[in-house]
């Protein structure tokens, strides 16, 4: 029999313990949402007495603003932990204090200060300035400037003979708008200085002053403070400066500036020929003409006429055409100033003649000696490369090696060959022919660089025109061609353009042109002109052009550049002297030997003329 099953009581509504589950929408951390239910212990469920009603520990919804914040607060924890650290982190930055802490340990920024004497007001170059671990050291300006974190900090200012000085600052956060100038006061003499530039008379600024371990900067008057000892009246000190020699002084302890006036010479040494000791030399000094050296002691087998020193643009390199050796022809020698070591460039049974240099190669003409006019490359056009110490041949003459004149062809260099500062070499080659003999060269006007590459036959003619070169600017060349006497072509040649002239004819061809000397740069040009009969110098463009007279006095003559700033002048064939490339008094170096050989029409170099 089956077994009945018992029956599940009921209970009515009004038998309920008054517990009733609820369900409350909420979210949860991530944002989704959940439902949390809540026992409310006065209703009960209808559910079987088997069924388990899980338990939240959700908090209880409150009244009120802080009620309901903290409700917020526990239902979203990580939004409400973000909001915490903000809104701390702004209640920081708005206090100074811990603003300037916080931002201390991340950032840095440049700051600068300004240090100045108490009393005079002036700058303090050379004082220490130490902050936040950082040190730097004020320049002729009194001008220091450092990376600090930022925020508070302690300054100190400390100089020999100044009392130590500390100041409390604020580098800001963002980018510093004014520069604080600061205050030290002088515990020792406070001596005045000037220092100039010798040759031009300038002032000379941030020029080094040391003396009794203290230290000071000219400004941009080439004026400065020195502080030394009160119970000293005079004081051994040394005057340095960037591109000048270093000069020894004694400073007169005084207020009077002017017992203070130093003046210092541009760094740079010039080279020069001289007899001062009976034998041809080559000897160097600096650029007022101290420190005056041997280089090169003549043997005593040198001879005048047969003697050239020719410097580079840039003076690192000299050509010496000399017969020091005792040989039968002079030699042509390399003598490099950097080491003064001195190398052979060319020998043998043959004559040299200088063209000038073309930066740092040498342009140079051979002419072989016991061969014969019509013997082929009797004569040769070359170039020495300094750097590498090479010979590169630029051209040669032709000749057919005939047994006598009568049926002779060969050619032969124009009078002149010209380096240009665009770096090209220019020269005319003529043609020579017995009337009886008929040949298909030419003479012509050529081109080719310094390194050998780039020739150029820029103007043929038949071989019976005579051809005569002169140059006429710094640029650019005039040509005659003489058709045997029947007619004269004239020509001109510049910047690459080769054409037809008037403005020469048989008249002023062979007026004196002047000898332009292109400035190491290339950007300028010296020269010197008659005048109403006087000699006068002019500095201009590259092409010669837009002159400014630099000297009054006639009594002067070119002798070249020493950089782009001075001049380097000839006075009585045996005076050497320099002048500021923006004129001025000319100050004496030195007195020198003058070489008979000169080359006209010559810039690529000095000392030719």
């Amino acid at each position: 029999m089956a077994k009945k099953h018992q029956p599940i009581e009921q209970t009515s509504n009004q038998e309920l313990d008054h517990e009733r589950i609820t369900q409350d929408p909420i979210e949860d951390d991530d944002g989704s949402l959940i439902r949390s239910i809540t026992i409310d212990h006065d209703e009960v469920s209808d559910q079987t007495a088997d069924s388990s009603v899980p338990t939240s520990t959700a908090p209880k919804k409150s009244s009120g603003f802080f009620g309901r914040f903290g409700y917020w607060c526990k239902t979203h924890k990580s939004l409400s932990i973000c909001a915490a650290t903000v809104l701390v982190l702004v209640l920081l930055l708005a206090i100074p204090i811990s603003r300037y802490a916080l931002a201390g340990t991340v950032l840095k920024q440049q700051f600068s200060v300004e240090i100045v004497d108490e009393q005079t007001k002036k700058p303090v170059p050379a004082a220490t300035v130490v902050l936040n671990g950082q040190k730097a050291t004020t320049d002729g300006k009194g001008k220091a400037t450092l990376r600090s974190r930022v925020g508070y900090g302690d300054l100190e200012i400390s100089k020999k003979y100044y009392q130590t000085a500390k100041q409390r600052i604020t580098v800001p956060i963002l980018k510093q708008k004014d520069t604080p100038k600061l205050r030290i006061k002088a515990t020792g003499r406070q001596v005045p200085i000037k220092v100039t530039n010798k040759i031009t008379g300038k002032p000379i600024e941030n020029a080094v002053v040391s003396a009794n371990n203290s230290e000071t900067k000219t400004d941009k008057d080439g004026q400065g403070i020195l502080v030394v000892p009160a119970h000293l009246t005079k004081v051994s000190a040394t005057l340095k400066s960037d591109g000048y020699n270093e000069k020894a002084v004694d400073i007169t302890v005084s207020n009077d500036g002017m017992k203070n006036e130093f003046a210092l010479t541009p760094s740079g040494i010039v080279y020069f020929l001289s007899n001062q000791s009976g034998t041809l030399d080559i000897v160097k000094s600096n650029l007022d003409g101290t420190n005056r050296q041997m280089v090169l002691k003549g043997t005593g087998k040198e001879e005048k006429r047969a003697t050239a020193l020719l410097a580079s643009r840039d003076w690192k390199y000299l050509a010496l055409l000399s017969k020091r050796d005792g040989g039968e022809y002079p030699k042509l020698f390399l003598l490099e100033t950097g080491t003064d070591k001195l190398t052979v460039i060319d020998e043998g049974k043959a004559t040299f003649n200088l063209v000038g240099w073309s930066d740092d190669r040498l342009i140079y003409r051979v002419d072989r000696v016991g061969l014969k006019d019509f013997d082929d490359k009797r004569a040769a056009l070359k170039s020495y490369h300094a750097p590498t110490k090479k010979i590169t041949t630029l051209d040669q003459t032709f000749g057919n090696n005939a047994p006598s004149y009568t049926t002779a062809i060969y050619e032969g260099f124009a009078d002149s060959i010209f380096a240009l500062p665009s770096g090209e070499v220019v020269f005319g080659k003529n043609v020579y022919t017995h009337a009886n003999e008929s040949t298909d060269k030419q003479s012509a006007l050529y081109s080719i660089r310094a390194d050998g590459s780039g020739r150029k036959t820029l103007k043929a003619f038949s071989e019976r025109n005579y051809l005569e070169i002169r140059p006429y600017g710094p640029n650019g060349v005039y040509l005659s061609a003489d058709n045997k006497g029947d007619k004269n072509n004239y020509f001109e040649y510049e910047d690459g353009k080769f054409e037809a002239t008037t403005e020469v004819d048989g008249k002023n061809f062979y007026d004196a042109y002047p000898t332009y000397l292109w400035s190491p740069s290339k950007k300028q040009t010296f020269w010197s002109e008659l005048r109403d009969g006087k000699n006068a110098m002019f500095v201009g463009d590259i092409h010669g052009k837009n002159g400014k007279q630099v000297n009054a006095s006639t009594d002067y003559g070119i002798f070249g550049w020493f950089g782009d700033d001075y001049l380097l002048l000839t006075k009585n064939g045996s005076e050497l002297y320099i002048l500021s490339a923006e004129g001025g008094t000319p100050l004496k170096m030195t007195d020198y030997y003058k070489p008979e050989i000169n080359f006209k029409g010559y810039g690529g170099g000095y000392g030719g003329l």
